[in-house]
């Protein structure tokens, strides 16, 4: 297999850039080729060779080593799909070569439908080899660029199981208390197992043929809740024939019945979460649609997409050598699996954030009503539409994807709002590192407002953010008397760079612009910085990055 092929299949590390706006947009999934999608055309115009039948599942095997010395930091991708279609999984590393596991020449025999795939927090594989009637337990062996499976143990005693999934039970540390779900779709069950090294003990199961209350009709995708990177013990089930998710409680020995929501699908072939707990579900003839932890509807991807039957959240191990500490983290990327066509098969998705259905309320007081499609921090200002000066400014600090709303209190107002017409802008920043951000702005009337000027000093930001000649510092100076305040400015080392202002400011709204550059008028490089603000014994601290 040649470089450029295994480039395309698994480059889920790649950067994904700060584009806004968007909660999810595809980007290439190898750049540097020209290859935005992994497609049938461009297995053959690269290898000569179809390389798949029929893919229908993937996980991503992602590690990162962090050291204090050279070489400091060290990332290796593998990637894996299940193909039912020729009974096999296709594996490979980023820059590295291609391999097929089929099963021949194991104490297991040869693999049959292949489908769902799921990832212990270990890092062994767990496959429903669903024409075999069982799950196999794989380790996956990488030594350099190479990654090889060996299956270990299988789960025996299941009728055409579909998916599978794992939870870490909220301690991803301790691998003894790991469990496996299964949906067992030729007996219209669900399974949990108490998940060992190399076997699985049937811990409970729920479900028969039916459409109540522990009931299903075709249960064929399964996953986890998540909650800031770990489990929950909440499982969810697409109940295919019922059209809906249903949501379960691990309970140890039992899976107690939580509910369930209807969904707009023909059929969902797969579910995956991400670390905040909100939910992916993909399926041929609808798409994929983003739903929150309550499991509401926040975004949709339907056009640009071929029977898409797979979405892939990717997390990595982060294995911080010189603390000796390993954390998972979601890495704001997802793997979509289409059908195998001429234009569509593998691609790679961001995971970004949006604001959206923006409308502001202005009957007992001012608040904003709106949809974020994303867990984000999320601030709002009320604007002059004329001069485009801050009249007030609210922080809701970090909220998750859902409907949601933020209520303007005195303290937020730095004038007062005489009658007349404003602009209502809400901002959202990504919480993955690194992550983009959205605004939304809506224009809306007030009858006018009278409050005092804001009890405690406020950093508003800077504007533009990003920017690339000058940007304007702004901040707020409470009641009570004009105050000494500084603006300076440090690299992303904290070294420091520039004062741009030092001086005694009025109570009130101020500012202060930086041109990027430092204290002797040299241009400085793009990259992030950092401003600090002291007004009076008070320093707030906040971020901005140049562009050139």
């Amino acid at each position: 297999m040649t470089r450029r092929l295994t480039a395309a299949l698994a480059p889920v590390l790649l950067v994904c850039g700060t584009a806004s706006g968007d909660t999810l947009e595809r980007v290439a999934i190898a750049p540097a080729a020209g290859v935005e999608v992994f497609t049938r055309n461009v297995a053959r115009d690269q290898l000569d060779r179809d390389l798949f039948q029929d893919p229908y599942s993937s996980v991503v095997l992602a590690r990162i080593d962090v050291y204090d010395a050279f070489p400091y930091l060290e990332s290796r991708t593998f990637q894996i799909v299940s193909d039912p279609g020729w009974n096999r999984l296709l594996l490979g590393e980023t820059g590295g070569g291609l391999t097929a596991f089929d099963g021949s020449g194991t104490p297991f025999g040869k693999l049959s439908e292949p489908r769902g795939l799921a990832l212990a927090p270990d890092g062994r594989i767990l496959l429903a080899d669903s024409g075999n009637h069982r799950v196999l337990i794989l380790r996956a062996v990488t030594e350099f660029d190479a990654v090889t499976l060996e299956p270990v143990g299988s789960v025996e005693g299941l009728a055409r199981p579909y998916d599978v999934a794992v939870s870490d039970a909220g301690t991803p540390e301790d691998a003894s208390d790991d469990r496996l779900y299964v949906a067992d779709a030729g007996r219209n069950r669900v399974v949990s197992y108490a998940l060992d090294a190399t076997s699985a003990r049937l811990m409970a199961s729920v479900g028969e043929l039916g459409s109540g209350t522990g009931r299903f009709a075709g249960p064929i995708a399964v996953a986890v809740g998540r909650r800031d990177g770990v489990s929950t013990g909440e499982v969810l089930v697409a109940d295919a024939h019922n059209r809906r998710i249903v949501r379960l409680r691990d309970e140890g020995s039992s899976l107690r019945w939580l509910g369930s929501t209807p969904d707009d699908f023909d059929v969902i072939t797969s579910l995956d979460t991400d670390s905040w707990g909100n939910v992916f579900a993909a399926g041929p003839n609808r798409g994929v649609v983003k739903l929150s932890p309550t499991l509401e509807p926040v975004a949709t991807i339907a056009s640009g997409t071929t029977r898409p039957r797979d979405f892939h959240v990717v997390y990595a191990d982060v294995h911080d050598h010189a603390h000796g500490n390993t954390v998972r983290r979601g890495e704001g990327k997802g793997v979509l699996v289409e059908g195998w066509t001429p234009r569509s098969g593998i691609g790679l998705w961001r995971l970004g954030v949006d604001v959206r259905n923006l409308t502001v309320r202005n009957d007992d007081g001012i608040r904003a009503d709106f949809l974020l499609t994303d867990r984000a921090q999320v601030t709002a200002e009320i604007l002059d539409p004329v001069s485009g000066a801050v009249m007030a400014r609210t922080d809701g600090g970090v909220r998750d994807a859902g409907s949601g709303s933020l209520a303007f209190a005195g303290d937020d107002f730095l004038s007062n709002l005489e009658p007349g017409s404003y602009v209502m802008r809400v901002d959202a920043a990504s919480v993955y590192e690194d992550g983009p951000t959205a605004r939304r702005e809506a224009a809306f009337s007030t009858a006018g407002t009278a409050f005092d000027t804001p009890h405690r000093p406020l950093l508003l930001g800077n504007v533009p953010n990003p920017f690339q000649g000058a940007t304007e510092i702004r901040f707020v100076v409470p009641d009570g008397g004009p105050a000494p305040a500084s603006i300076r400015i440090f690299d992303a080392q904290g070294r420091y760079l520039r004062t741009v202002l030092d001086q005694t400011v009025a109570p009130g709204l101020a500012s202060a612009t930086w041109d990027g550059r430092d204290a002797a008028g040299r241009a400085l490089g793009a990259g992030i910085y950092f401003y600090q603000v002291t007004i009076g014994r008070t320093r707030l601290v906040s971020k901005m990055i140049l562009i050139r």
